[in-house]
This record gives C-alpha cells, sequence and structure tokens, in this order.
C-alpha cells in the first residue's frame, strides 16, 4: 500500500490542495465565486456558488491519473443531488461532470480499509473520470 494512502493526513492534505486551488481558479457559469461549505455537515459537497447556488464536490489522489477512477464515499454520492458538479484536476486541467450525467455503468462499489478498527470499512464509487469534460466546455470561467 502506498503511504500516502495509509497516512489519513496526507490524504486529507492532498484534498484540501486540490480544494484550496478549486475557488482561486474555477468561477460558476452564471460568473459567481465558489465557496467552501464542505464543513456545514457531514457528506455535503465541498462548494456551492455564491450566486445561483450550484453545488461542487472536489475530487483527487495520486493514483487517479494512473487508474482513471476517482473514488466517492457511497453514503455521500446516494444523497448528492443530481445536478452537483464532481469535479477533478488532471494533468493541471480541471474536469467535471453532473452526477446525473455520470454514466453509472462505469462505477463499481469498492470496499476500503478499516483504519485502525475506528471506523468501519467505507463503502466507495469508483468512477472513472474519462467521462468527465473540461469545465471550460461546461460553461465553467477556469484561470490558472
Amino acid at each position: 500500500m502506498a503511504t500516502w494512502h495509509a497516512d489519513e493526513n496526507k490524504r486529507k492534505a492532498i484534498g484540501d490542495e486540490y480544494e484550496d486551488l478549486f475557488p482561486q481558479q474555477v468561477n460558476c457559469h452564471c460568473g459567481g465565486a465558489f465557496v467552501f461549505v464542505g464543513n456545514v455537515k457531514r457528506g455535503f459537497p465541498d462548494f456551492t456558488c455564491d450566486n445561483c447556488g450550484q453545488l461542487a464536490d472536489v475530487k483527487s489522489s495520486p493514483q487517479s491519473e494512473r487508474t482513471g477512477n476517482i473514488a466517492v464515499s457511497q453514503i455521500p454520492w446516494d444523497n448528492y443531488p443530481d445536478d452537483m458538479l464532481l469535479v477533478t484536476n488532471i494533468g493541471g486541467q480541471w474536469l467535471g461532470a453532473y452526477k446525473r450525467h455520470i454514466d453509472l455503468g462505469s462505477v463499481s462499489r469498492a470496499p476500503t480499509h478499516a483504519q485502525a478498527g475506528r471506523f468501519a470499512s467505507t463503502r466507495f464509487y469508483l468512477i472513472g473520470w474519462r467521462q468527465f469534460r473540461s469545465l471550460n466546455l461546461l460553461g465553467y470561467k477556469v484561470s490558472k
């Protein structure tokens, strides 16, 4: 197992890096700014637009480019609204898809390890990001 995956703090730091970049580099299709709301309640999407309310959840991991998949916990995913935008950054490019457009045929459930008995094993959907589109093509304003 890769050391980044075994260390909860390293996994969080990787996710935090992209969560910090997203609102700096991406504006909503309506022109509004994305505001972090991921701490509103457990399993809530990371961001909402301050103008139109568009929800976005940012996912990243070092193996995503190699495997072609991003992992999303089952319980939040099942509760996300269909118009929530799932976002990742691959090779420096912001990509995304609305939940309602994600091909469920390319989603597989995979269990992950429980952490030293602290938590029950979490189930994840492995979602192929190759079906995602550039956020520019989806009408979002991306700058670097």
